[in-house]
C-alpha cells in the first residue's frame, strides 16, 4: 500500500459511518486520533466508540512519526462531542463481563481487581487527575479510550 495515498479525513469519516451502519451499535469501532491531527473529533460523530491504544507514556509504535494527542486535549474534544473519555483495559468490558467464555480463569481475579462495575479501569487510570469537564451533552459511550 506504500504506493497509494493515505486515506483522507473524509474517507475515514465515510468508512467509519459505513462500518457503524453495517456492523451495528454493539460492535467496537476504533480510529486513531494521531493519524488525523486536524479534525479527528469528527470520528466520534461518524460512529467510533474507542480511540484505540492512546498512551501518555509510549509512542505509537506502528506510526512513530505521528505522536499521540495529549490526553487532556483528547478528553476535551471528546467532551465537546458529548462523550466521556474513559480508560479501558486491553480487554473490552463486554469480554470481561463474560470472562469465563473469553479469558483464562487465572486472569479473571487480576483483571477484575483493576476494573470498575462498567468493566473500565478503576478511577479512570491516567485520566484520574484531569478536571471534570462539564458540557451540555451527557456522555453516551463508555470505553472511549484505553
Amino acid at each position: 500500500m506504500s504506493a497509494h495515498p493515505d486515506a483522507t479525513k473524509d474517507d475515514m469519516v465515510k468508512t467509519i459511518a459505513l462500518a457503524r451502519l453495517v456492523l451495528g451499535g454493539a460492535m467496537n469501532i476504533q480510529a486513531p486520533p494521531n493519524l488525523t491531527p486536524d479534525g479527528y473529533e469528527l470520528y466520534l460523530d461518524a460512529g467510533i466508540n474507542d480511540w484505540g491504544g492512546v498512551s501518555p507514556l509510549t509512542p505509537d509504535f506502528i506510526n512513530p512519526e505521528a505522536p499521540w494527542p495529549a490526553l487532556q486535549i483528547l478528553q476535551q474534544k471528546s467532551a465537546r462531542a458529548g462523550f466521556e473519555l474513559r480508560a479501558r483495559l486491553p480487554v473490552y468490558p463486554e469480554f470481561i463481563r463474560e470472562g469465563d467464555k473469553f479469558l483464562a480463569p487465572s486472569l479473571l481475579p487480576f483483571i477484575e481487581s483493576h476494573c470498575d462495575a462498567d468493566g473500565l479501569v478503576k478511577h479512570n487510570g491516567p485520566l484520574e487527575n484531569f478536571p471534570t469537564l462539564h458540557h451540555s451533552n451527557p456522555p453516551v459511550a463508555p470505553g472511549l479510550a484505553s
